[in-house]
């Protein structure tokens, strides 16, 4: 019985950032967190409400 040559693991390759990540846009802070952005609609303020219903 002959043993099995496990097959080497490939080597890490080196990833060229300034070439950006496809889908994401450039402008885009990798270092917060994105999280999920739909759905959300400011507040108005309420100073701005107080002088609006005044007259």
């Amino acid at each position: 019985m002959s043993k099995k040559q496990k097959k080497a693991e490939p080597l890490a390759e080196e990833w060229d950032l300034s070439e950006g990540f496809g889908i994401l846009p450039r402008d885009i802070s990798l270092t917060q967190n994105i999280g999920c952005v739909g759905g959300k609609s400011k507040k108005p303020e309420p100073s701005k409400i107080k002088t609006e219903n005044k007259e």
